[in-house]
This record gives C-alpha cells, structure tokens and sequence, in this order.
C-alpha cells in the first residue's frame, strides 16, 4: 500500500482489489484496482499493474475526472519537463527518445475537454531505436500530475542483437520495397511514393515470446510509402514494409493490395 501511494501523487488508498492477469500476453502480472480517499469521481479508479516476478510497476493509469477545465493551465513544454524528470526519478531516462507528444482530449461528464499530454519514449540500443520496446507517459494538463505510465521492456540482457550498422544501404532497401510490391502485387513501381525510411530493431520475436529462451533481433529498415489510392483517401494512409538490414528479407508487409 505505501508502495502504491509513493508511486501516484496524492492518492491516498481507500481500498485495493487484486487479481492475476493476462499471463500469456502481459506475462506475470498482477492488477490491481486503487480508490483514493479524496477522490470526488465515484466511478474513477486508478489502475496498476506490478510484475509478479520483480515487483517492479509496469503499468498505471489515473482514471480521476477532477471535473476538468476547459483549457490546458500548462504548456507541452512544462509538461515534458515533469515528464522527463519523473524518467529520471525512475532512472529511465538514459536509454529512451522521444518520438512523440500531443495534446490529447478526454469526454468528461462536462463534455469533452483538453485531456492529458501523451508522450511516447522508445527504448534505445546501440544508438537504434526498437519497435515495440517503450514507455508511454501522460501529464495532466491543467496541473501537471502524472496520470499515466506504461512500460513495455520485452528485450533482455541476454538477447543477441545483429551489427547495428546495416549492410543494406537505405536506397538499396527502398529498391528491395518496390521489387517485392511488384513481384508480389504485380504493383507497378512508379506509382509508389517513398514517404519516410528508419532504422529500429525488429524486436516483434521478443514481444510474443512465451518462455526466458535468448532470441535473435534482427537489425530493420522500415520503409513507409503509399500509391495513387493511399493517397485519394480522406485523410491520406501509408503503408509499410521492413526490410532486414543485413540479410536483405522482407520480415513484414502492411500494405492493402486487394483494395478497389
């Protein structure tokens, strides 16, 4: 209990309810539903997930209304700041970038409102950022709490990882992209657009794995794109395909070929 409450500012803890999860997704986790004391919203709880085999949080979500006001009392600026100082707080501030933040909006018994500011920090190694591997924050924005922590740490110490220097140039794996739309799709490659290419570590094996077993992490090109028909939608899509930066393979394909 006192754990709990040094993790979520200002919750003093009414009652508890635990219960085993979701092992074969989520792994060994406990979940638990908190009610704070001075909590006005009769409906919100505050969830937290803690790992059954190292006791370390993983998971919690601030689920309090307040009864919000209307416009944001802090800035995104103001709100990345508490949020990387509560990283380091955790001592996780070290091996993460942040790829994403936004002003989010919540439906309150009010009506919809400025919710919180949602920050995405991706795990770093060697110097390339994982697909999966990351830590999701939220920052209220009327007072700055912390109202939401997700951490999805899926590769271990023991997984061997490939040369994070890839042998497979970008121009090469973006050629690799329209030869395998063509050969596959019978897409013809000039109606492709190249809109981004990044280099992450496929870590998918590591995300879906159900025992302790090392994996091998491939090294990836990411390569998102879009044709004539992407682009006629409203709002425009892309797709995606990745590339194995050394061995040159195609580990995976989202690309909507069957559309009319």
């Amino acid at each position: 209990m006192t754990a709990l409450e040094q993790e979520i500012s200002g919750a003093r803890i009414k009652r508890v309810a635990a219960e085993p999860y979701d092992v074969q997704n989520y792994g060994d986790i406990w979940r638990f539903r908190v009610k704070a004391e001075d909590d006005p919203d009769p409906e919100g709880d505050i969830r937290v997930w803690i790992d059954a085999l190292t006791g370390e949080m993983v998971y919690f979500q601030d689920g309090r209304d307040y009864f919000r006001a209307t416009d944001p009392a802090i800035t995104l600026d103001e709100a990345e700041r508490i949020a990387e100082a509560y990283l380091r707080d955790r001592n996780e501030s070290s091996d993460v970038v942040k790829t994403f933040a936004v002003l989010s909006t919540a439906d309150t018994p009010l009506g919809e409102r400025n919710g919180p500011y949602h920050f995405v920090y991706r795990r770093s190694i060697d110097d390339v950022l994982c697909l999966y591997d990351k830590i999701t924050l939220e920052i209220d924005s009327i007072d700055g709490r912390v109202v939401s922590y997700y951490k999805i740490w899926r590769v271990s110490d023991n997984d061997t990882m490939a040369d994070p220097d890839p042998s497979i140039t970008e121009d090469a794996a973006q050629e690799r992209v329209l030869a395998y739309l063509n050969d596959t799709y019978g897409t013809d490659p000039g109606d492709i657009a190249t809109r981004a290419t990044e280099l992450r570590w496929y870590d998918l094996a590591a995300q879906h794995r159900r025992s302790q077993e090392s994996i091998t992490l491939p090294l990836a090109w990411r390569i998102e794109f879009d044709d004539e028909w992407y682009r006629s939608q409203d709002p425009p899509r892309t797709a995606e395909v990745w590339i194995d930066a050394h061995s040159g393979e195609v580990l995976s394909a989202a690309y909507n070929h069957l559309r009319r």
